[in-house]
């Protein structure tokens, strides 16, 4: 069939109009904002920040309308790929300008690069940072590393993120990760490597047999080949290498071991009774 000029032109116009339709994935840009330092959140719906590229806004926020985002602000930027370019829109490479503004009037201006369509990009504003990404400015987060130690308790406030303190990861609850993060374990002021009792507080660094562990950790103190609660049930002295049981070391530990369970038998009859 011969097209006519008319059936032409109808056809490119739909064309046109199915390329212009097809949705190309925006750029998203958010974070945490202040003045001057001074963290801003949710309840500042008096500021708006704005995203313009070539004098045109193309994207706004103002603090606090989308509450599940907290005190954070973000910004959806539309991407284009059409030809001639969409001036409602941006393209990979182009100098954004992002603005705050304060009851309409702006406060603060910074340049950034558009990124590729599709990308997010974690972005701090005038002078605030959100350290471990929760939503808080850093001013206001009572915990900036989200470790489960408050920043008054935490010798590593503003440390490795992603875990939690606990008597596993953080010997002495000191909120620096043991693994990686915390020189002093056990907070004694001794380095690990020169600690005798790396997990352990012993800021004495006593060591009575001079073997490599102190005595705070050291199960035989006197090094005789006898654990120091065997002795202590015997009834001899942990620290005199010349004192020791003169019951077998395997009957010593039976001994111990029945009296643990007839301990644990006794507390567990006390309960039933209650």
């Amino acid at each position: 069939m011969k097209m006519t000029p008319f059936i032409t032109i109808l056809l490119l116009a739909f064309s046109c109009a199915v390329n212009a339709s097809i949705p190309v994935p925006g750029h998203i840009i958010y974070g945490v904002v202040g003045i001057e330092g001074e963290p801003l959140g949710a309840g500042d719906s008096n500021v708006t920040l704005n995203v313009s590229v070539n004098g045109n806004v193309l994207a706004s926020y103002t603090m606090g309308e989308n509450p599940s985002i907290a005190d954070r602000y973000i910004l959806r930027v539309p991407m284009d790929t059409l030809s001639p370019p969409d001036p409602n829109a941006a393209r990979e490479g182009d100098t954004a300008v992002i603005s705050i503004l304060v009851n309409g009037v702006e406060s603060f201006q910074t340049a950034v690069t558009i990124g590729a369509s599709g990308t997010v990009v974690v972005l701090n504003l005038g002078g605030v940072g959100d350290h471990d990404l929760d939503g808080i400015p850093d001013g206001n987060d009572p915990d900036r590393d989200n470790d489960g130690i408050y920043n008054a308790n935490d010798s590593c406030p503003t440390g490795i993120t992603g875990w939690t303190s606990n008597s596993t990861t953080d010997n002495d609850a000191d909120g620096c990760r043991d693994s990686d993060e915390d020189l002093d374990g056990d907070n004694d002021n001794f380095v690990n490597d020169l600690d005798n009792c790396p997990w352990v507080s012993n800021s004495d660094q006593l060591n009575f047999d001079g073997d490599a562990l102190g005595d705070a950790c050291d199960p035989d103190d006197d090094n005789d080949g006898y654990d120091d609660v065997l002795e202590l049930e015997s009834g001899t002295d942990p620290f005199d290498a010349n004192d020791i049981p003169s019951t077998p070391r395997s009957r010593l530990l039976n001994i111990i071991l029945i009296k643990a369970a007839l301990d644990a038998r006794a507390a567990l009859d006390a309960q039933v009774e209650q």
